[in-house]
Formats: C-alpha cells, sequence, structure tokens
C-alpha cells in the first residue's frame, strides 16, 4: 500500500469515527432536550406551587384573625351566660319567697273580691 492510499484509509476512519460521533451527540443533544422539556414542566410546576402556598399563607392568616375575633366574642358570650345564669337564680330565689309569702294574699284577695261582688250583686257566671 502506497502511503497515499494509507493516508485515505486512515482519513476515512477518521471520518467514520467522527460520523459515528457526531450521532452520538446527536442522541445526546435530543435526550437533553428531553429532560430539557420535564425540567421546564416541573419548574412551572413548582411555580404553580409556590403561589398557591402563598395565596394560602394569606388565607391562614385571614383564619387566625377571625378565630382570634370569635375566641374573644366567646369569651363574652361565656360572661354574658354567667351574668344571665346569676339574674336566672336571683329571680328563682324571689320568685320561691313570692310562692311562699304570697300564696296567702292571692287567696285573701280572691276571698275579697268574692265578697264583694256577692254584696254588690254581680256574681260572675
Amino acid at each position: 500500500m502506497s502511503d497515499d492510499s494509507l493516508t485515505i484509509e486512515i482519513l476515512k476512519s477518521i471520518r467514520d469515527e467522527v460520523r459515528g460521533t457526531n450521532h452520538r451527540l446527536d442522541d445526546t443533544n435530543r435526550r437533553l432536550d428531553d429532560t430539557n422539556r420535564r425540567l421546564d414542566f416541573v419548574a412551572e410546576g413548582q411555580l404553580r406551587l409556590i403561589n398557591e402556598v402563598h395565596e394560602l399563607r394569606g388565607e391562614v392568616h385571614e383564619l387566625r384573625g377571625e378565630v382570634h375575633e370569635l375566641r374573644g366574642e366567646v369569651h363574652e358570650l361565656r360572661g354574658e351566660v354567667r351574668e344571665l345564669r346569676g339574674e336566672v337564680h336571683k329571680l328563682r330565689g324571689r320568685f320561691d319567697h313570692f310562692l311562699e309569702t304570697g300564696g296567702g294574699l292571692f287567696a285573701d284577695l280572691r276571698r275579697r273580691v268574692e265578697r264583694l261582688e256577692e254584696h254588690s250583686g254581680l256574681v260572675p257566671t
């Protein structure tokens, strides 16, 4: 073989290797493109999640304020209920006392009205 044909064979071999390398690089580039698309999709999802988390934090903050207000209202209502129970207790005692002492007054008042009706001739029918 001559030097020129040996050089040509070496150059052909190098050309074939470069073509193979180019094919492998093309495959690698396609895989990288696919990976980049998936990463973009993941990044978009993360941005959506970040926005949703931010919105949820705002809503939770609002709810905490409302819960705090409701706790205050519940505390006030419990105080009012305690006061009302005390009033009911007092009224019950006064009513019981009235029944004990006033029962005779009603009977006496009824007897007096009946006597007046009898003497005046206005007896109910």
